[in-house]
C-alpha cells in the first residue's frame, strides 16, 4: 500500500510539472465592443484553423483557457484581431491589443509598438510634406512618392528581419499572417514567403493568401484574361460567360459589385461618366454581381441606373478566379481580352480610358 501511494505521489508531482496550462487574460477598448456586440470571441489556432475557446465579454474584460500547450503555438482573438503565442503560464492583453506575461509575447509586442512608432513617425513626415507650401505640385508629388517608397522598403525589411530571427518558433508565422493585410504586390509577398518556416506555409490563412497571391499574378496587368462561366447568370436565368463581353473587339469596364456595399454604389457616378465619355468610342461595361442575392443585385442596378450588360449571381466564382477579396473590383479589358488595369476607382478610370480611348 505504502508503494502504491508513493507510486500515486510522483506520478501526480509528474503530472503538475508536465502539464502547460495557459490562462489568457484580456480587456478591449470602447471602440472594440460595438465590433463585438452580443457575440462570442474565439481564440483560434492559426496553424489549423481551430477553435480553441471561447467566451463572453464581462463589461470590458474577456479570459480563455487551454489545459495543454505543450506545444507553441501561434493564436488569434477574433473578431478583434489580436495576435498571439501559446506559451504555459499567463498571457495579458491590454486595450490597446498588446501582449505580454511570456517570453515570446513580450517579443512580439516590442516588435508591433516600434513599428507602430515608426509608422506614426511616418505619418508624421508624410502629413508634413502634403502641406508644405513651399513645395510645387511636381515637388510635392515626387517628395510623397519618395516617402512612401522609403516606407513600403522599410516596411518590408523590418518585417523580414524579424522571420528571419523567428524561423523556428510561432513569431514566423504571426509576423506574416500581420503582413498578409497589407501586402498588395506579388514580388513582395514572394520576398516574405521564402522566409516563411514549414509550419507558417501549412497555416490554412497563410495558403488561402499563396494561392490568392498567384491567382493575381496570373491575372495580372499585361495577362490575358480568365474566363468564367454562371449558369443562370443572364437576366433571364440562362447562362453568361465573361468571354459573351471580354474579347469581342472592344475595350470593357467590368466591375465587380454587390448590392450590399456602399463604396461599390458609389462608384456607379464614375461608371456612368465613363459610359457617356467613351461609349461611342468602343467602350462597354460589364457589372457583375457577386456574393449577392439575385434580386437585390438587380434592385441595385435599377436604382443605381445601370443601364449596360449584367452578369448576375456569380458567387465566389470571379473572386476566386481572379484572386480578390474585397470590393469594389473594377478592371479594364482591351478588345484582345488583355488586361490592362485592375483596382481602378473614382476618377482613375476616367484617367485610365482616356489615355486607351
Amino acid at each position: 500500500m505504502k508503494r502504491f501511494l508513493f507510486l500515486l505521489i510522483i506520478s501526480c508531482s509528474l503530472t503538475n510539472v508536465l502539464a502547460q496550462e495557459l490562462d489568457v487574460i484580456g480587456s478591449v477598448s470602447q471602440k472594440q465592443i460595438p465590433q463585438i456586440r452580443e457575440s462570442f470571441l474565439f481564440l483560434r489556432d492559426l496553424s489549423t484553423g481551430e477553435k480553441l475557446d471561447s467566451c463572453k465579454l464581462n463589461g470590458e474584460e474577456y479570459s480563455f483557457h487551454l489545459a495543454d500547450v505543450s506545444q507553441k503555438r501561434a493564436m488569434v482573438i477574433e473578431p478583434i484581431d489580436v495576435f498571439l503565442v501559446a506559451e504555459s503560464g499567463k498571457v495579458f492583453v491590454k486595450s490597446d491589443m498588446s501582449t505580454g506575461g511570456s517570453l515570446l509575447n513580450e517579443l512580439w509586442n516590442a516588435y508591433i509598438q516600434d513599428r507602430n512608432k515608426y509608422v506614426r513617425d511616418f505619418n508624421r513626415q508624410y502629413q508634413a510634406a502634403k502641406s508644405d507650401l513651399n513645395l510645387d505640385k511636381k515637388q510635392k508629388l515626387g517628395l510623397l512618392k519618395s516617402l512612401t517608397d522609403e516606407h513600403e522598403a522599410t516596411f518590408l525589411s523590418r518585417a523580414m528581419n524579424m522571420m528571419r530571427r523567428n524561423l523556428n518558433n510561432p513569431l514566423n508565422t504571426l509576423t506574416f499572417v500581420e503582413c498578409i493585410s497589407w501586402i498588395k504586390d506579388y514580388d513582395v509577398f514572394e520576398k516574405l514567403y521564402v522566409l516563411t518556416s514549414e509550419v507558417t506555409r501549412n497555416c490554412p490563412i497563410v495558403r488561402n493568401a499563396k494561392d490568392r497571391m498567384e491567382k493575381q499574378h496570373s491575372t495580372s496587368p499585361g495577362k490575358m484574361f480568365a474566363d468564367f462561366v454562371i449558369p443562370n447568370g443572364n437576366l433571364d436565368g440562362s447562362q453568361a460567360k465573361l468571354s459573351d463581353y471580354v474579347a469581342k473587339g472592344k475595350y470593357v469596364l467590368v466591375d465587380f459589385f454587390a448590392s450590399w456595399c456602399g463604396p461599390c454604389r458609389r462608384e456607379g457616378i464614375y461608371l456612368r461618366k465613363a459610359y457617356e465619355l467613351f461609349h461611342e468610342k468602343g467602350l462597354e461595361i460589364l457589372s457583375v454581381a457577386i456574393w449577392d442575392k439575385r434580386e437585390d443585385s438587380i434592385k441595385a442596378l435599377k436604382e443605381d441606373n445601370h443601364f449596360w450588360p449584367q452578369i448576375l449571381e456569380a458567387g465566389e466564382i470571379p473572386s476566386q478566379i481572379y484572386g480578390f477579396n474585397g470590393i469594389p473590383q473594377i478592371m479594364l479589358f482591351d478588345p484582345n481580352g488583355i488586361i490592362l488595369a485592375r483596382d481602378l476607382r473614382g476618377e482613375e478610370i476616367i484617367k485610365q480610358l482616356s489615355e486607351y480611348l
